[in-house]
């Protein structure tokens, strides 16, 4: 049984992984934006480094108070990770439910729950209509092609 969680989390995580493979990522400390708080900028800062669950409290942290919005995207890949590692699948299906709310064109983000609602959660029904939504959105890419 530990076997199977194992390569679930390893599907998981390579799914992301290719998913994510042009977003941005690297360092979450540009220079502040007018109204990003002190706060939210450490608690991005502890995202990066904090690992597990002290990385998803600061990440999820840095997101209600507010970090610069171009700051927002690698803080919920760093999320994302965190979640992966603590096989939270349910909560990274959720936070993936809330990337396609906020960006519903980007076939990366319909990918990246596809495959987490099939390799993750079982859930193939579910999965089928937000891979082939990847492929709707991106008929081209290989990789959206693949997961379908």
């Amino acid at each position: 049984m530990a076997e199977a969680g194992q390569v679930r989390s390893l599907a998981v995580a390579l799914a992301i992984a290719l998913a994510t493979s042009d977003a941005a990522g690297g360092m979450l400390e540009p220079p502040a934006a007018r109204g990003e708080t002190a706060a939210a900028r450490e608690q991005a800062r502890l995202c990066e480094r904090k690992k597990l669950e002290e990385g998803v409290a600061a990440c999820r942290a840095a997101l209600a108070l507010g970090i610069e919005h171009s700051r927002r995207g690698p803080v919920r890949e760093k999320l994302a990770k965190h979640l992966v590692a603590l096989e939270k699948w349910d909560e990274l299906a959720e936070l993936l439910r809330e990337g396609i709310r906020l960006e519903p064109t980007s076939a990366a983000a319909w990918q990246r729950l596809g495959l987490t609602l099939l390799f993750a959660l079982d859930e193939p029904a579910e999965a089928t209509g937000a891979l082939e939504e990847a492929v709707h959105l991106a008929p081209r890419d290989a990789p959206a092609r693949v997961g379908l």
